[in-house]
């Protein structure tokens, strides 16, 4: 029989290191790309109440959960976010979390920096006050500027290293022309991170997609400025969602200056996602494509950790997304199929972007079109080049799939 102290240690190797978790399931904008739109006007959702939250918080560190990052709804707007920041810090969880800036009263300003919160990611979408309130209404592109200038001159003041202030902005047609702007717009209110993350296909999202989603050739163009903004700009941490073919294409023409990066989806081996009523499945996309949701729950409180990488929701996840004749598997995706990549320093969501079809990275198809079209440094042609890759698109449509 394994003493105790081999017990606990296997059960710490199996605890997922970071737990993502919506603490609510209300926000106080009602914004076009929202993923989670649905679920914020779900009258159903019972949100953890302070004693449940604050139990799971101590038994997920004693437990071994390294860190929590905590979105929501608008997490700032739970009247107990500010104990809940205590009570993680006072459990020794290294602490990040979401918000739209318009909460930025002095007590909670403060709370951020007596609990060494170690991220604030702060969504601003676009560069200037159109583009940005484009997706979350009148008045808050200023609000949200506000606020990062505030949390920024606080942490010059204290001298402090943390939080790092990222700013998340989702890619859109109504910027993906203008991205070294948003990169400059960080710089001038202060932020010292910006980290970029595609349209999502879920929630409001999709009911906005076709008039919200940047065209493929656009969202390709934005991503190698990012790139090279990553360059020019060293003094701010810029997070691009570019797989390593993109990457491989830009130092091609960029006199290989940015090393490739790996890429993979760490959910269920990293992190979990965890809902508002504590439901905790592998990650977002699977919990609002239903994809988990037909296996037996796993809640936090009902202290689920030890056993989550056995129970059957997680295990029935891997056999749905991994299974040869699944409909998601990567051999059904373009061009990760023909991708020297795969397996190795790109591991690509599983999931489909839209339930119902077969997934095609549309930005490696275009940059492993212009890794045979672009000799090694040269700048490319971008006006004679945009009508072969809106052609390579075009050539490439979705595919329906039924998702098993």
């Amino acid at each position: 029989m394994p003493s105790q102290s081999r017990t606990e240690a296997y059960r710490r190797s199996t605890v997922p290191k970071l737990l993502r978790w919506d603490v609510n399931s209300k926000c106080n904008l009602a914004c076009a790309h929202c993923c989670v739109g649905e679920s914020l006007r779900d009258d159903t959702i019972r949100d953890l109440s302070t004693e449940e939250f604050l139990a799971s918080i101590r038994e997920a560190a004693a437990r071994g959960v390294e860190s929590v990052h905590y979105l929501g709804g608008e997490p700032t707007i739970r009247k107990d976010f500010l104990t809940i920041l205590q009570v993680s810090a006072d459990a020794g969880l290294n602490i990040s979390f979401n918000t739209n800036g318009i909460r930025q009263d002095q007590k909670y300003i403060d709370k951020i920096f007596e609990t060494g919160v170690r991220k604030v990611v702060v969504s601003l979408d676009g560069p200037d006050v159109w583009s940005h309130e484009l997706m979350r209404g009148a008045g808050t592109f200023a609000k949200t500027c506000s606020f990062v200038g505030k949390l920024a001159a606080a942490k010059k003041e204290r001298n402090q290293e943390y939080p790092l202030i990222q700013i998340q902005a989702v890619i859109t047609s109504a910027w993906a022309d203008r991205a070294r702007d948003m990169v400059d717009l960080c710089r001038r209110i202060g932020a010292g991170g910006l980290k970029v993350t595609n349209l999502s296909a879920t929630g409001d999202a999709l009911q906005n997609y076709e008039r919200l989603a940047a065209d493929n050739v656009a969202q390709f163009r934005a991503l190698v400025t990012l790139l090279d903004c990553v360059i020019d700009y060293p003094d701010i941490q810029i997070d691009v969602p570019a797989k390593p073919k993109v990457y491989q294409f830009h130092r091609k023409y960029a006199a290989e200056k940015l090393a490739p990066l790996p890429f993979g989806c760490p959910a269920v081996h990293d992190n979990v996602h965890v809902g508002p009523d504590g439901d905790i499945s592998p990650c977002q996309l699977a919990a609002s494509q239903g994809v988990d949701t037909r296996f037996e729950r796993v809640n936090i409180r009902e202290g689920a950790l030890d056993s989550l990488t056995a129970s059957e929701r997680f295990n029935g996840f891997h056999e749905t997304v991994q299974k040869p004749d699944n409909a998601v598997l990567y051999k059904h995706q373009i061009p990760c199929n023909r991708c020297e990549f795969n397996g190795l320093s790109c591991n690509p969501c599983p999931l489909p972007g839209k339930t119902g079809y077969h997934p095609t990275n549309y930005m490696c198809l275009i940059a492993e079109w212009l890794n045979d079209h672009v000799a090694p440094g040269e700048q490319p042609d971008w006006e004679a080049l945009e009508p072969r890759m809106k052609a390579l698109v075009m050539a490439n449509p979705p595919r329906a799939a039924d998702i098993p």
